[in-house]
C-alpha cells in the first residue's frame, strides 16, 4: 500500500512542476509508466523498513543470530 501511495506521490509531485509532460512522449506505456513508479515506491519503503527496523533494535539492544539449520531434538529428550 505504501508503495502505491509513494507512486501516486511521486507523479503528482512530477505533474506540480511541470515534469509529467515528459512522461507524455517516453516510448513506453501507462502500465510500465505506473509500474516503474510503484516499484521505486516499494524499493524505498522496503529500505526504509529495514533501516528504521536496524536503528530500533540497536537502541533496544535486540542482538540477532543467524541459524542456518534449524535445531533438531536429541533421541533422548523428544521436547516433551
Amino acid at each position: 500500500v505504501s508503495a502505491m501511495f509513494g507512486g501516486g506521490i511521486i507523479f503528482i509531485d512530477d505533474k506540480a512542476r511541470g515534469l509529467h509532460e515528459g512522461y507524455l512522449v517516453t516510448p513506453i506505456s501507462k502500465l510500465e509508466l505506473i509500474a516503474g513508479f510503484n516499484l521505486s515506491g516499494t524499493v524505498k519503503a522496503v529500505m526504509a523498513g529495514l533501516v528504521l527496523m536496524t536503528i530500533g533494535s540497536v537502541i533496544a539492544g535486540i542482538k540477532f543470530q543467524a541459524r542456518l539449520s534449524p535445531k533438531v531434538p536429541s533421541q533422548g529428550n523428544r521436547g516433551f
